[in-house]
């Protein structure tokens, strides 16, 4: 697991790109964003990933963060936007190379089973 820290001046041209279009995404005054990941990928119903733009400056940019566990998952603006157990919002800027949009998927297909059964965790 990543314990780095992935300084803004070691991203790529297309890492930037994708972290300068989320942030540039004007979300609803409900949507107070905690932050922003690059690399980001769903483990143990957890989302893992660089956080940039920290809301509450806890952390420095790169650094590599485990939230809270997954409460919701909305995809808004073509950015998914997922709301954590703590009431916390990240927007993904980008999925990890290896796993990360498949791991998205699988816990997609999670909520919507949960969904069935009137759970409420839900994907919007």
């Amino acid at each position: 697991m990543p314990t780095d820290v992935l300084s803004p001046e070691m991203l790529t041209c297309r890492q930037l790109s994708h972290l300068a279009r989320a942030m540039l995404v004007r979300f609803p005054d409900d949507y107070l964003v905690t932050g922003f990941l690059l690399n980001a990928r769903i483990t143990h119903r957890c989302l893992e990933g660089h956080l940039y733009k920290d809301r509450w400056r806890w952390h420095v940019d790169g650094v590599w963060i485990t939230t809270a566990e997954i409460a919701e998952l909305t995809e808004r603006y073509g950015r998914w936007v997922i709301r954590t157990m703590d009431g916390e919002i990240y927007v993904v800027a980008d999925f990890h190379a290896h796993g990360g949009r498949k791991s998205l998927r699988y816990l997609v297909e999670q909520f919507d089973s949960a969904a069935q059964t009137g759970s409420l965790w839900c994907v919007h």
